[in-house]
């Protein structure tokens, strides 16, 4: 997996994408990529590119954010097949700090231990439609199975170090997504799915294991701040868009749930920026 901060000709594995966004959707403006393999190493270059994404914030359609705006933290984007564990929770807790929010975009996948990365996030959105509900639109491809460790590695050990280390791994596994709020339903069904197979996730099983949503304690940090400095108002129309999006089951119903909601707030005096 890779981890990035870079210009659009980079070739790097972290990557901080910037220089064309069109900003035409949510996950089109400056952030962290992650794509490819995760590996040993690659939560360092995360770290360094966190504050680096934060200075570059910037909303849908391209408007900066003002001083004090509570939303501004880091846009993270995955399209990776996943890699190492332990390195994939140390992403996770990192941006967990940080208050990321996290995407699988369109025509990107997301398996293995990038769902450990996903489950960071304050904010989590897959975007994308489950298979034959919308033939117009991109299908969700976020995958799972039970955690592994590399196969040379594993295979040196006798018989009950492996138990001992396989062990230890899940213990570890299961303690950081309880600590990332997700359900224990997606551990316990991590562990139905061998390490050859991968179980791919539609919206409901997204939803019903936390990997799609929000940090309940984050959303009402945003809610409160978002009032103070937005104004009710703003607060009660992005909370109806935010219903609206969820409630959508086709592209054509989420695009006329933004341009309803863009109507109302662009005739609204505020500083906000979405």
């Amino acid at each position: 997996m890779a981890a990035a901060l870079a210009s659009a000709s980079a070739l790097a594995d972290v990557r901080f994408r910037e220089l064309f966004p069109s900003y035409t959707n949510i996950v089109d403006r400056p952030r962290i990529e992650i794509t490819d393999e995760i590996r040993v190493g690659d939560s360092h270059e995360v770290e360094r590119l966190i504050p680096v994404a934060v200075a570059k914030y910037r909303y849908a359609g391209g408007k900066p954010p003002k001083l004090g705006d509570p939303w501004v933290r880091p846009v993270v984007v995955l399209d990776s097949p996943g890699g190492n564990v332990l390195e994939a929770m140390k992403i996770g807790r990192a941006l967990r700090r940080a208050r990321a929010e996290v995407y699988v975009p369109p025509n990107a996948h997301c398996a293995s231990a990038c769902i450990l990365v996903l489950a960071s996030g304050a904010t989590r959105e897959v975007l994308g439609y489950d298979p034959g509900e919308n033939a117009e639109g991109p299908v969700i491809a976020v995958g799972l199975h039970r955690p592994t460790f590399p196969t040379e590695e594993f295979a040196a050990l006798s018989p009950e170090g492996a138990k001992i280390q396989y062990d230890h791994l899940r213990a570890l596994v299961r303690e950081f997504l309880n600590e990332m709020g997700m359900s224990d339903s997606l551990f316990q069904d991590m562990l139905r799915v061998p390490s050859q197979n991968i179980m791919w996730l539609d919206k409901n099983r997204l939803k019903n294991y936390g990997l799609e949503g929000e940090d309940p304690a984050f959303a009402e940090y945003v809610h409160a701040h978002g009032v103070e400095y937005c104004g009710a108002e703003y607060m009660d129309a992005r909370d109806e868009l935010d219903r609206c999006i969820s409630g959508s089951h086709t592209k054509k119903e989420n695009d006329v749930c933004v341009a309803t909601y863009q109507e109302k707030f662009s005739r609204m005096v505020t500083p906000c920026g979405r």
